[in-house]
């Protein structure tokens, strides 16, 4: 547990949140996720991600609206792994010099297929084929 004062001067540093749900709640001291997402971004004047589990993430930009990515339907056999793949894809991507919209979008993909197996991890192959973009990409409209 961080201390409050403490939490809040690194806050304060403007680093690009990637949380859960129940973080995001807690933290934000909300009730719902727009609002915390929304009140975390105020408060940081940086990007906020919060994962939903099977209903995909919710991404925060300061200035714009908050929008939900969805992710396609999974055959949950274990959620080991999930939110530590959805951020390090988020990670990657970004190192990568992909836009945070793309990251998120790669995230909530390789996360999909993380919690349809056993473990947290995916095969080289399925890897690579969701990389070189040969499944489906999940059918996603944004609009800012």
């Amino acid at each position: 547990q961080i201390p409050s004062d403490r939490l809040w001067r690194l806050l304060k540093l403007s680093p690009i949140l990637h949380l859960n749900e129940e973080e995001a709640l807690q933290l934000a001291r909300e009730k719902k996720v727009e609002t915390a997402a929304k009140t975390l971004c105020e408060k940081t004047q940086a990007p906020v991600i919060v994962t939903l589990g099977s209903q995909g993430c919710w991404l925060k930009l300061p200035n714009q609206p908050g929008v939900r990515l969805p992710v396609k339907p999974a055959n949950v056999v274990d959620t080991i792994g999930a939110g530590d793949s959805h951020a390090g894809t988020v990670l990657a991507m970004l190192g990568q010099g992909k836009s945070l919209l793309e990251a998120a979008l790669m995230a909530n993909r390789i996360s999909r297929e993380v919690v349809q197996s056993e473990g947290a991890l995916l095969s080289a192959e399925r890897f690579e084929r969701i990389r070189r973009n040969e499944d489906e990409a999940d059918d996603v409209v944004l609009s800012f």
